[in-house]
């Protein structure tokens, strides 16, 4: 019992053992740095060497031009070489050089196809304008009318730059001898058309219209 009391008694005395070590060394610490601290290296004193400049008057000193020196005299070189002749007479250039002028650029055609033109003629009021005027103007053949016959025909012309039909032919009619081809052509020498471009140009524009006759 006496053994467990004298344990437990210094048990509960450890922390202040701990403690007053800890104190005992920070003092003898700090004590040793103070103590460091105080000392002072020995200070030696040198003494520096003089040191004399002297001073020297120099004189300015002027450059002097000298004189180029003369040319070196040429040897003149004996050559066979005919192209070393300096009195070569200059050839002529027109001989060396092609002054041909180009050759100008093609004439467009006065006449440009219909599947060829950029925009082509297109007839003012359309088809309808075209029966219009066959049927107002009395151009459906008599002898067809007469005979119950129906008939067509396929016109050929040129659309000027004034959109005026010129040139016009016949290309094809059936039946023939009724006059489906005459009245074809006067219908077409009857109507106005927008003239045709090309490269922002007006143009002739060869064309062909198939016409209808029909009898009711």
């Amino acid at each position: 019992m006496q053994q467990v009391t004298a344990y437990a008694t210094l048990r509960m005395q450890y922390p202040k053992v701990f403690e007053l070590s800890l104190i005992i060394t920070l003092i003898l610490v700090t004590t040793f740095f103070a103590a460091w601290k105080e000392y002072h290296p020995p200070i030696v004193r040198t003494t520096a060497a003089r040191i004399t400049l002297q001073v020297e008057d120099i004189p300015i000193t002027h450059q002097i031009k000298r004189p180029p020196p003369p040319p070196k005299p040429q040897i003149p070189i004996s050559s066979d070489d005919p192209l070393l002749v300096e009195d070569i007479p200059m050839p002529n250039l027109g001989e060396w050089i092609d002054i041909t002028p180009p050759p100008p650029p093609p004439v467009e055609p006065d006449v440009v196809p219909f599947y060829t033109v950029e925009t082509p003629p297109q007839m003012v009021g359309g088809i309808k304008a075209l029966y219009n005027c066959i049927m107002e103007n009395d151009l459906f053949p008599a002898m067809a009318i007469k005979t119950g016959t129906n008939g067509f025909c396929t016109i050929r012309f040129t659309v000027n730059r004034k959109g005026q039909a010129v040139d016009i032919t016949v290309e094809n009619e059936s039946p023939l001898g009724l006059g489906f081809g005459e009245a074809g052509i006067k219908a077409i020498a009857a109507m106005q058309f927008t003239p045709g471009m090309q490269r922002d140009r007006l143009v002739q524009v060869e064309m062909r219209q198939e016409i209808q006759f029909r009898v009711k």
